[in-house]
């Protein structure tokens, strides 16, 4: 994984940071929670890097999760186990209505927001 992220991130001075999703498709049990928590925890050590370097600049790193399981779109940071809805906003494009967005604190806030979401995964969404 390590060897797929170093390609990847050698780009990331060249990015404004305006927004990044990524998404992991597969079978349930397949390893997508397990690459995605190793995929984040890389990326925002290694943007948390370039911030280090570029203190003339201000950053906001927001963080929201979301998992879409049988059709069903849930926030992986609220307790709430109520589906969101996707919705079309002529600027911004699709959006998710009501999605937890947090305001990233340092490396240790992501870990714990990490938590939440391994926490509420779909091995306990109701069926």
């Amino acid at each position: 994984m390590t060897s797929v992220l170093e390609r990847l991130l050698n780009d990331l001075p060249h990015v404004y940071f305006y927004s990044a999703s990524i998404f992991a498709y597969g079978q349930t049990s397949s390893g997508k929670t397990y690459t995605m928590l190793g995929i984040t925890q890389y990326t925002v050590a290694d943007i948390y890097d370039y911030i280090r370097r570029h203190e003339e600049r201000a950053f906001d790193l927001k963080f929201s999760a979301m998992e879409i399981y049988n059709e069903v779109v849930r926030d992986l940071l609220s307790s709430n186990s109520t589906p969101l809805r996707l919705l079309d906003d002529p600027e911004r494009g699709t959006v998710v209505e009501k999605l937890t967005e947090e305001i990233l604190r340092d490396q240790k806030h992501l870990k714990k927001l990490l938590s939440v979401c391994e926490e509420t995964s779909a091995r306990d969404f109701p069926e």
